[in-house]
Parts: C-alpha cells; structure tokens; sequence
C-alpha cells in the first residue's frame, strides 16, 4: 500500500446530508495521486481475491481518465458555491426572509459563472497534466440512426475545450433551474406571507404591512403606527441602520422590562406569530434520523416514555454536557428510602 503521507483522510459520502459532499470530495481531490497508487497496489497483489482486484484495476483506470477528473473537479466547483448557503438555510436563528434572500445572491452567482469556463478550463488542464492524468480528446463522431437522419449535418464539438464548455454550461444551467424551481416558482403561500410579514417590520413598506395585517386580521392603521414607532426608537438609541433582520426586531423588543411590549403590541404580537413558524424542517427531519439510531434491536422493549426522554437527551447534549451529574445523582437517591440504602448518603 502507498502511504497518504501527510494528507488528510478521506471522508466518507453521506446520503442525506449533502452538506457532507463537498468535504468527501475534497479529500478525494488532495489524496488523488496516493490513492490512485494504492487502487494500482491492491490490482496487482496477487493475494487480493479476484472480484476486489478487478474493481480496484477498473477504478484506477477511471482515475486516470480526463473526463473523471473533469467531473469531480466541476462537482467540487458547484459545491463550493452552494455549500456555504446549505448550511445557512438550515440555521434554527434564520428567517425565512433571510433564507430566500440567500437563494437570490445564489442564484445570481451561478448566472455569472457561464462566462467563468475558460479560467476553469485552464486551471483544471493544468492540474491534469500535473498528476498524469490523459489528456483531453474529441470523442468519436457518431451518426444518428438511419430513423432519426434528416439529412441535416449533426453538430459536433471541434475541440476538447468545446465539447467540456457544453458540460459546463448545462451542470450550471440545471443548478439555475432546479433553484428557480424550488424558491421561486414553487414557494408556498404561508411562505410568501411570512416573508412578507417580516419585510413589513423591517423595512416599514405599507403594501407588506397591508397585506400582512389583512392576511392576520390585524389593525392595519395601528400596525403602521407601531412599525414606525419602531424604527424611530431605535434610530434614537444611535443606530445607523435600525433593523436588519427578524432578530434584531426580537433584542429590541425584550429589551429593558417589557414596556416596549406593552407600548408596541401589534408589533409584538406580529412577531410571536412570524417566530412560531420555522423557516426550515431540519431538526425536525434529523430527530427521525435519530430515533433510528436509538431504538435499535438491543431496545425494542423500551417504552415510550422512556424513549421520548432518551431522544431529548440525544437532541440536546451540549445542555446534557452542562449539567451537574453529581447534583442529579443525589437527588435521585434522596427520592426513595430504598436508594438511599442501596447507595448510601453521598
């Protein structure tokens, strides 16, 4: 086997969470060379069982082929871009305003690198050639079926460059669309309303807080009022730009003992509304994933009260980490008599 020396290990593909994809094939990317070795190894070992050698003899072959290459490189590309606001969208403190606002620069970011290919093809060629791997060719002009001859002259890539920029162009154009797809033209009502509730607190438009006071049946005269009440108090306390985000709504209203509250009831009682709906399912879909992992066959008898307890514990273990265990162990033997003389007075 061929040591990986100094590089970082590989890290495993997760299914789920692609969030862990851009670190699996980043590792895959600073360990090509030692890894390529190691699959080149194992396929002549003559020890190894046949099936295992084959499969590591056709993966070495594919590692050092330029199309692979090209691929991971522009998978690791896309992911870059996208990772960063994956992980922002699934924060428990964001908004949904704040959400959507990020796919928007996304989007507009994406737009922008099909004009980026020719630095990338560059920059991707030179690393080829640096690990050995082939270079870069035309594929083999095929015809279409008779059937489907028109007798037009099918177009062909003249070179390696154009036939990769047609790649290119359609990894971005599907990762524009399916963006599109998703937070633009499928966002749900409830979604466009609470979007729309938090612009009207933060930026005071009065078409969001008429649609927003219509939609919630409020006072819509006394929302606007307080809205700007608002604002004012918070540009009399020194603030440049008052409010940014649903948060800063929030410190501003629990501020001081509440009389803020009192004086802005609308405007409280909008925002209890807006924080009551979470702007992403995430912890809720990883709860699932792990009550899996906590009823397994070895506790198929647990109840399910204690389930419901074992499943909190496992959610939160940075509170569970906090607490002092010395203080829960005795009061949990001071409970019953018969603790204490099992265990004793401690």
């Amino acid at each position: 086997m061929v040591s990986m020396g100094s590089q970082s290990s590989l890290r495993p593909l997760c299914p789920t969470r692609w969030t862990c994809s851009e670190s699996s094939i980043t590792s895959i990317m600073k360990n090509y060379h030692p890894l390529r070795e190691t699959l080149r190894s194992v396929a002549a070992d003559k020890t190894v069982k046949p099936d295992v050698r084959s499969k590591a003899n056709g993966f070495a072959r594919l590692m050092e082929n330029f199309s692979f290459y090209y691929g991971l490189r522009l998978s690791l590309h896309i992911l870059h871009m996208t990772t960063p606001v994956m992980r922002a969208v699934q924060g428990k403190s964001n908004s949904i305003a704040k959400n959507m606002a990020l796919i928007e620069r996304l989007s507009e970011a994406v737009a922008e690198q099909r004009d980026r290919h020719a630095v990338f093809w560059s920059e991707t060629v030179d690393l080829a050639a640096g690990l050995d791997i082939d270079e870069p060719k035309l594929k083999r002009q095929a015809r279409p079926p008779r059937r489907l001859d028109d007798g037009a002259e099918p177009a062909h890539p003249t070179s390696p460059e154009e036939r990769y920029r047609r790649v290119f162009l359609e990894a971005i154009d599907q990762l524009d669309r399916a963006l599109h797809c998703r937070y633009s033209d499928n966002v749900r009502s409830d979604e466009l309303v609470l979007a729309t509730g938090e612009r009207a607190l933060i930026t005071g438009d009065a078409d969001a807080i008429d649609q927003t006071a219509g939609f919630y049946q409020m006072n819509a005269d006394r929302l606007r009022l307080q809205v700007q009440m608002l604002h004012d108090i918070c540009k009399s306390h020194g603030t440049s730009i008052p409010l940014k985000n649903l948060q800063d709504v929030v410190k501003q209203l629990t501020s001081g003992e509440g009389e803020l509250r009192a004086l802005l009831d609308e405007v409280a009682t909008l925002t209890r509304l807006l924080l009551t709906a979470p702007a992403t399912s995430c912890t809720a879909e990883r709860s699932f994933s792990l009550l899996r992992r906590l009823k397994s066959w070895l506790r198929s008898t647990l109840s399910q009260e204690r389930l419901n307890h074992s499943a909190v514990l496992a959610t939160y273990p940075e509170r569970v980490m906090s607490l002092d265990r010395t203080k829960l162990i005795r009061e949990f033997i001071q409970q019953c008599p018969s603790r204490r003389h099992v265990f004793g007075h401690c």
